[in-house]
């Protein structure tokens, strides 16, 4: 015979281990004490909660009523409406729309190779080879008595190339180092531009590309 100490209830199955009616576990009980307590089997009642019906609120079935209504409606008078209104505003709207710009993609121009032509009226070669940064330049302006080291830029959107001689190489510059600018073709093989040296003296250049 088994007892639970917590609710005091007894059993007399010894495989049963905890109490049925709270878990706690289970004691084994002495014969004397076993003539003492009484036994009691505690039936198990299941109870089914039976679903209670709630009504259903009579403003939302009003509400979607409505909505259904308002749908039907708007569909019969779309599909009922003239076509040739539709006809009639579409050629307006097409004459008078404008047409949105493309967007200007940044046009690019490759310097790098060997230009022949003249400077101060003299024949001439630039040789370019491309710099640190974008759009930059290293060059050499070669003439029959001189070559000059030159960093030139470019400026695509403008077209626009400007270069600054920076050093003599070899021989003797025709006059003191100066600044440039000029304009690339639209198809990057020619340039012409002018420059003036840092006395003030103007020149004039012109090159295109082999």
């Amino acid at each position: 015979m088994k007892q639970c100490p917590q609710c005091k209830q007894t059993y007399s199955d010894e495989n049963l281990n905890f109490c049925l009616s709270d878990g706690t576990t289970l004691i084994s009980l002495s014969a004397s004490s076993f003539e003492e307590t009484t036994v009691y089997h505690s039936p198990v009642v299941q109870q089914t909660r039976q679903p209670t019906k709630q009504g259903v609120n009579p403003l939302l079935i009003y509400s979607i009523i409505a909505l259904l209504a308002l749908i039907v409606g708007g569909g019969i008078v779309f599909l009922l409406r003239p076509s040739n209104a539709v006809s009639s505003v579409s050629p307006a709207k097409a004459e008078n729309s404008t047409p949105l710009p493309s967007p200007k993609s940044e046009e690019t121009f490759d310097l790098e190779g060997i230009w022949a032509g003249t400077f101060s009226n003299k024949p001439a070669t630039l040789v370019f080879k491309k710099a640190e940064g974008k759009n930059k330049y290293s060059g050499i302006l070669s003439r029959t008595s001189f070559e000059i080291a030159i960093d030139a830029y470019v400026a695509p959107d403008v077209r626009q190339i400007s270069f600054e001689e920076k050093n003599v190489i070899k021989g003797k510059s025709w006059g003191e180092l100066g600044t440039s600018k000029g304009l690339i073709s639209v198809d990057g093989k020619s340039m012409t531009g002018g420059g003036r040296d840092e006395y003030g003296k103007s020149y004039s250049w012109s090159f295109t590309k082999r």
